[in-house]
């Protein structure tokens, strides 16, 4: 489904949590927010260049970091980029 302002009309939207508790690391000393990177970076890969992608994470509420006119080596940059160490205040 299209989403507003998107002007191919094929979009996804990903949201990051960047909370602190994503420094947390796992069995395999891995952090939470790089096992989340990581399985972005292989979802985005497996789609065609012309899907475009949307990065909100949870910084400050919730930020918009990479938009409609980012390429997806722009988005992937940017998700490489994301710092864990805001606590997240999302509305629900």
């Amino acid at each position: 489904m299209p989403m507003p302002g998107d002007p191919s009309g094929r979009s996804c939207v990903v949201l990051l949590d960047t909370s602190a508790s994503m420094n947390q690391r796992t069995s395999t000393n891995m952090s939470l927010l790089d096992i989340a990177k990581a399985g972005i970076e292989q979802m985005v890969r497996r789609f065609p260049n012309n899907l475009k992608f949307l990065l909100v994470t949870t910084r400050n509420g919730g930020t918009l970091e990479s938009g409609w006119h980012d390429s997806q080596d722009e988005f992937l940059a940017k998700v490489k980029n994301a710092v864990a160490r805001d606590l997240s205040n999302l509305a629900v």
